[in-house]
């Protein structure tokens, strides 16, 4: 039997269980069933966006004789819940609260009363020692993460990259290094550095082959790199590269 038939069993089961339940309780006077909501984060807060006109629907059905029980409705059901939870084995419903009070139900950090960070520089970082808590609607000022080390400098923060300069020209190389304060002053901020152990240029430059190795080259096979090769040059102004007595510097006898 495959895990999910048992799954659909298993549900059905405690469906056709939480039905008898209800029916004896409904019939001895279930008088004041409850709203409750999904908690889709965990962090013990209702979904809130549903209209009073959902809820009414809800009661409806709940008080016709066409539904007997909990009524479901999207993410909110209606009914006695402590009648259902006394046999303890409707797992699936502890993810349903008696509160719809959560702004932001995709996000456990966020709930009423959670902890805010204030951010005087706008990067999306707060300073960790100047907090609030708020509930849903928090001052716009104020953000969730606390990793700002500099909260005058919208550069500097826990998502701030930095680059190795290994050559000290100011601009840094392919070494990174992610958060507030980098492990040593030869990081920077500006990237690009393509030559990181060549001062003079930041990046690769095309190198001509001299094939017949007379100390020129030509013009067929070429390398981008930071310095020259063995047997490349920066120009190729060899006039014929399969023959080394043929170059610029070839000395011609008049006859």
């Amino acid at each position: 039997m495959s895990s999910a038939y048992r799954c659909l069993l298993t549900f059905v089961t405690l469906w056709l269980l939480c039905q008898e339940s209800v029916v004896a309780q409904h019939v001895s006077g279930c008088d004041t069933p409850e709203f409750y909501y999904f908690d889709g984060d965990g962090d013990g807060y209702g979904n809130q966006n549903y209209t009073q006109s959902m809820k009414h629907d809800l009661i409806d059905r709940f008080y016709n004789n066409s539904v007997v029980g909990y009524v479901f409705g999207s993410h909110m059901l209606y009914g006695c819940m402590d009648m259902v939870l006394a046999d303890e084995e409707l797992a699936y419903l502890e993810e349903f609260v008696d509160n719809d009070l959560d702004c932001k139900d995709n996000n456990a950090d966020i709930f009423p009363g959670s902890i805010w960070y204030y951010d005087s520089d706008g990067d999306g970082d707060g300073n960790p020692n100047i907090f609030k808590a708020f509930d849903c609607a928090p001052d716009p000022n104020y953000v969730k993460r606390n990793g700002d080390c500099n909260d005058n400098d919208a550069k500097i923060h826990s998502r701030t990259v930095w680059y190795l300069d290994n050559d000290g020209d100011g601009t840094g190389g392919s070494t990174t290094f992610t958060g507030c304060t980098p492990p040593s002053n030869q990081y920077v901020l500006t990237a690009g550095d393509e030559c990181d152990n060549n001062p003079d240029t930041l990046e690769k430059l095309l190198w001509y082959y001299d094939a017949d190795n007379d100390g020129f080259a030509g013009s067929a096979i070429t390398i981008k790199d930071c310095a020259a090769p063995d047997r490349y040059y920066a120009t190729a102004d060899d006039c014929d590269d399969s023959n080394p007595f043929l170059n610029p510097k070839t000395v011609w006898l008049w006859l």
